[in-house]
């Protein structure tokens, strides 16, 4: 199992132009699960859900000595799943090429990864989810690492909306990550509904392409994390 102050983040590297990986899954995930890979309209992505999906399983069963394919899951008002029961905590994520998940006992919990060399126009979507601190802290790293900080924020602001379970609820430019000390910090505007004293949140690179955030909810406890794979 795992202690009450434990935080465990599991990171898997994938190859989704495996063909094998097109019936992964298949006798552990359930039919919903199935049914919800196949509605991705590329390959890749329906071979990345299988893989994601099993992986959670699988490492959520190792915790519960129980078969993957037992494991009943509920989801929330906002579509947040949880484990049916709650024996634990967990949250899901994938990207091109790593799937993640992290669990904990009882805490609230996020983790995000994504690929730092993702095409997109950062300096576009930094206007639309950054605050002005963010924007200002993005815009003014070296040029190789820029592309790393903006998704060191964007990381962090998901695994924090993931951990709330609120989603795309909650106001993006009303969360400003401040990278500069040796653990990331957080403020927040009034429409965050959060004074965020309860979390703590940690950000660097799962591989040599991908970056990770997570945020967990644990108060003043004294929490260990650690970063495990398969």
């Amino acid at each position: 199992m795992i202690a009450e102050n434990e935080i465990h983040v599991w990171l898997q590297e994938v190859d989704q132009t495996d063909e094998q990986n097109d019936t992964i899954g298949a006798e552990l995930l359930s039919s919903e699960e199935l049914e919800r890979a196949a509605r991705y309209r590329f390959l890749s992505d329906r071979r990345l859900f299988r893989l994601a999906h099993t992986f959670l399983r699988q490492t959520l069963g190792k915790y519960l000595n129980a078969h993957p394919a037992k494991l009943q899951f509920t989801i929330g008002d906002h579509g947040r799943p949880e484990l049916a029961g709650r024996e634990l905590r967990f949250n899901l994520t994938h990207t091109k090429g790593l799937v993640g998940c992290i669990v904990t006992s009882r805490m609230d919990c996020g983790v995000d990864v994504e690929a730092a060399d993702r095409r997109a126009d950062h300096e576009l979507l930094s206007r639309h989810v950054f605050t002005e601190t963010e924007r200002a802290a993005f815009l003014s790293a070296p040029e190789p690492e820029r592309y790393v900080r903006f998704f060191q924020i964007w990381t962090l602001k998901e695994a924090y909306i993931k951990a709330r379970g609120l989603g795309m609820l909650l106001p993006l430019r009303e969360i400003s990550f401040d990278l500069t000390a040796a653990e990331p910090t957080a403020s927040f505007g009034p429409n965050v509904g959060d004074t965020g004293n309860d979390w703590r949140y940690w950000s660097g690179k799962a591989t040599e392409r991908h970056v990770y955030g997570v945020a967990v909810r644990c108060g003043s406890e004294a929490v260990i994390c650690t970063f495990q794979s398969l």
